[in-house]
């Protein structure tokens, strides 16, 4: 949970770098104007592997200052599937190019 009293929350180490700025704007846009909008970014574990997750969340109460609850869902495997197959429909592509010009060429 990231707390929203008084000050804002500081990241933490487990957010790759480079989501810090989108983290804190979804953050501020949650906080301030209740936007819910679901959004990905990359956490690193301890060993320093990355995993792709989606954040949802919805700000509550908690101890009688505003919080966001936050669920994060493992979109690792789903996002590494996604880039194979667009690699993949690429490289097939490019084979049916190959022939086509090849053909026009010989005509």
């Amino acid at each position: 949970m990231e707390s929203g009293g008084g000050s804002r929350p500081t990241h933490h180490g487990y957010i790759a770098p480079e989501y810090h700025a989108k983290v804190a704007a979804a953050i501020s846009e949650r906080l301030d104007n209740g936007q819910n909008e679901v959004y990905d970014i990359e956490l690193i574990n301890r060993e320093g592997m990355r995993r792709i997750v989606s954040v949802r969340g919805t700000v509550i109460t908690f101890e009688g200052s505003p919080a966001i609850m936050s669920v994060l869902t493992d979109i690792t495997a789903a996002k590494n599937t996604e880039r194979a197959l667009l690699e993949s429909e690429e490289k097939y592509r490019s084979l049916w190019k190959i022939p086509m010009i090849s053909f026009i060429l010989r005509i």
